[in-house]
C-alpha cells in the first residue's frame, strides 16, 4: 500500500537525482552528470541520429507520386512568402494553369527536351492558349532534377531571370506541375510552372428587340459555335508521376501532412530543438564554472566542455536539410 511516507521518500529521491544531474555538489565531484564525459557521447550520437534519420526520407520520396503533391503546394507557399516580404500580392492558383503546366512537363518527358522551346518550335505560350488561357503578360520557370522544392526555390531566386518572374508585381495567377518520368535515359522530377495575369472579359448584354408580327412561321435560329476553350475543371494541385513505383508508395503509406512535415519542417524542428537544448547546457556549464570559482575547486575540463559546446553549437547549424541532399548524388538545371 502506497503510504504518504513513501510518496515523500520518492519525491526526496527524486529531488536528489535531479541534483546531481544538474547542481555541482560534493556527491557528484562538483560537476553535474548531465556534464560528464560519457553523457557528451550521448548527446553527439542523439545529434547524429536527429540529423541522419532523414537521409532515407531524401533518398526515396522524390521517387513516388505523393513527391509532386507536397513539391507542388509547397512552391506556391515559397513563392507567396517571397512576395510578400518585399509588399508584392500572393499569386492565386489557377486550375488551368496547372492543366497547361502539365501538359508542357507532358511534352518534354515525350519529346526528351528541357528548354523553353520544344525542338519543333513551340513556345511557351502556346500551352496556355491550347488550354483556353488568355493573358496580358505571362511567363514560366523550369527546373529539372531536384530533391527538394526548397532546393528549387533557392536556385530560382539566385537566377536574375526566374527571380523576375518570381516577384513580377504584373503577375496575378501561378500555375504548377511536377513529373516523374524518363528523361535521357535516366528518371528524373520536372516541375514547370506558369505565371499569368488574365484578360478580364466584360460581359456583353445583347439588346432585346420587340417582336414583330409575321404571317410567316418563325424558323428556330441555328446555334453559332463559339471558340473552343478547356472547361475551368476545378483539379486539386495533385499532379502525379508518370511512372510511380507502387512499391515506394507502399513504403510511403503515410498521411499527406506527415510526408510534409517531413520534407519542409522537421529540419527547422530538430535545428531549434538541438540549439535551445545546447544553450541549456551551456547555461548549466556557466553554473558549474561559477560554484567550481566559488568553492575554490579548479576543474580544467570545463574549458573543455565549453569549447565542446560552442563546437556542437556550430556543427548544428552547419548541417542542414541543404547539406543533406547535396550529398546525395543529383543534379539540379534550372
Amino acid at each position: 500500500m502506497l503510504s504518504f511516507e513513501n510518496l515523500d521518500m520518492q519525491f526526496s529521491n527524486f529531488k536528489y537525482q535531479l541534483k546531481l544531474i544538474f547542481f555541482p555538489c560534493q556527491e557528484n565531484n562538483f560537476k553535474a552528470l548531465m556534464l560528464q564525459r560519457q553523457f557528451l557521447i550521448y548527446y553527439v550520437l542523439l545529434f547524429l541520429a536527429l540529423k541522419s534519420v532523414i537521409f532515407p526520407f531524401y533518398l526515396l520520396f522524390p521517387k513516388t507520386s505523393l513527391f509532386a503533391e507536397v513539391v507542388s503546394s509547397t512552391l506556391i507557399e515559397l513563392v507567396n512568402q517571397d512576395r510578400k516580404s518585399i509588399g508584392l500580392l500572393p499569386l492565386k492558383e489557377n486550375p488551368i494553369l496547372n492543366q497547361a503546366a502539365l501538359a508542357k512537363a507532358n511534352d518534354m518527358i515525350t519529346n526528351d527536351y528541357f528548354n523553353h522551346t520544344s525542338p519543333s518550335g513551340i513556345t511557351p505560350w502556346y500551352w496556355f492558349k491550347q488550354n483556353g488561357y488568355t493573358y496580358k503578360t505571362a511567363g514560366e520557370n523550369l527546373a529539372i532534377g531536384f530533391l527538394d522544392s526548397a532546393e528549387v526555390e533557392k536556385a530560382w531566386t539566385e537566377s536574375p531571370t526566374h527571380r523576375q518572374n518570381l516577384l513580377n508585381s504584373n503577375f496575378r495567377e501561378i500555375g504548377i506541375a511536377v513529373v516523374v518520368g524518363d528523361f535521357q535515359g535516366r528518371k528524373t522530377t520536372i516541375v514547370v510552372q506558369l505565371f499569368g495575369n488574365p484578360v478580364v472579359k466584360l460581359a456583353t448584354t445583347n439588346p432585346i428587340e420587340s417582336p414583330k408580327p409575321t404571317l410567316t412561321p418563325t424558323k428556330t435560329p441555328t446555334p453559332i459555335p463559339s471558340a473552343t476553350r478547356s472547361p475551368l475543371v476545378e483539379t486539386p494541385a495533385v499532379i502525379l508521376g508518370l511512372d510511380s513505383s507502387p512499391l515506394l508508395q507502399e513504403k510511403f503509406n503515410l498521411p499527406i501532412e506527415i510526408l510534409d512535415f517531413s520534407s519542409n519542417k522537421y529540419d527547422q524542428i530538430t535545428s531549434k530543438a538541438i540549439t535551445l537544448f545546447l544553450l541549456f547546457l551551456v547555461g548549466v556549464l556557466i553554473f558549474n564554472f561559477l560554484v567550481n570559482l566559488i568553492e575554490g575547486i579548479k576543474k580544467p575540463g570545463l574549458a573543455l566542455d565549453a569549447a565542446f559546446f560552442v563546437f556542437l553549437f556550430f556543427i548544428s547549424n552547419f548541417i542542414d536539410k541543404q547539406l543533406i541532399i547535396s550529398l546525395i548524388p543529383h543534379n539540379l538545371i534550372i
